[in-house]
């Protein structure tokens, strides 16, 4: 009598719940499944972070930037501090400011100016009266243009003074009259004769002429005339004392 078929074996005992336990196509840990060698779990654990390390050192190498003359490289031998010069010591630089830094100044006010103007009009215009008299004294020519030289030499002889007296301290007399100066405008110092003569050139010839020179002082902030823009300048007055309890 033939021999009856062997049963298959159930995937899951029948005193498990499915899904415990290890199915059929998954080897245990540390065992080998039929026709494979033995693989140690330890092994398989230290290939897997060999790689890990080997793909994060050449996914660093790539990004370093290559290392140029200058710049020491991986496993490049460093400088040695000894080797190195020191700087050399720069010159002392000396930076002057003049007295331009200092320079605070209270400016004339406008009566001052109208004062100053009026007694140096006066000034120059008693310059002018012995070439206008010798004119009256005679209708001749000849008397006439030497009436001419007078009055010329006359208002020479006044801008040359007062381009003198103004380079030497700043005043001429309708600035003493007024009690004002005048200073470079933008350190303070007196100025030298050549501007000191521009100055009075502008002031008694070009300025007079529709007043236009005088009434420019009404719309600058350092009541400024045209002579003034012209030689640089700006007329001060002196600066009002005060007193304090402490002084004694």
């Amino acid at each position: 009598m033939p021999a009856a078929p062997a049963q298959p074996t159930p995937l899951h005992s029948p005193e498990r719940a499915p899904g415990e336990g290890a199915s059929i196509s998954e080897a245990p840990r540390g065992r080998s499944t039929p026709g494979t060698p033995p693989v140690d779990a330890d092994d398989d654990l230290a290939g897997i972070l060999a790689r890990l390390t080997a793909d994060e050192n050449e996914h660093s190498t790539s990004e370093t930037t290559p290392a140029g003359p200058d710049t020491p490289g991986v496993g490049n031998k460093l400088t040695d501090p000894r080797d190195l010069s020191r700087p050399s010591t720069a010159s002392d630089i000396v930076i002057s400011g003049g007295s331009g830094l200092d320079f605070d100044p209270t400016f004339a006010t406008i009566g001052q100016r109208a004062i100053g103007a009026i007694v140096d009009t006066v000034v120059i215009t008693l310059a002018i009266v012995p070439g206008l008299v010798l004119a009256q004294l005679s209708d001749s020519t000849a008397v006439r243009l030497l009436a001419g030289v007078v009055g010329v030499l006359g208002v020479l002889i006044i801008l040359v003074l007062g381009a003198r007296s103004i380079a030497t301290n700043g005043k001429w007399v309708g600035n003493r009259v007024a009690g004002t100066t005048v200073v470079n405008g933008t350190d303070g110092v007196f100025i030298d004769r050549g501007r000191a003569g521009l100055r009075m050139f502008g002031r008694h010839v070009i300025s007079p002429v529709f007043l236009f020179g005088y009434l420019m002082a009404f719309a600058d902030g350092q009541r400024r005339t045209f002579h003034d823009r012209l030689a640089g300048t700006v007329v001060i007055r002196r600066q009002r004392e005060t007193w304090t309890a402490d002084d004694s």
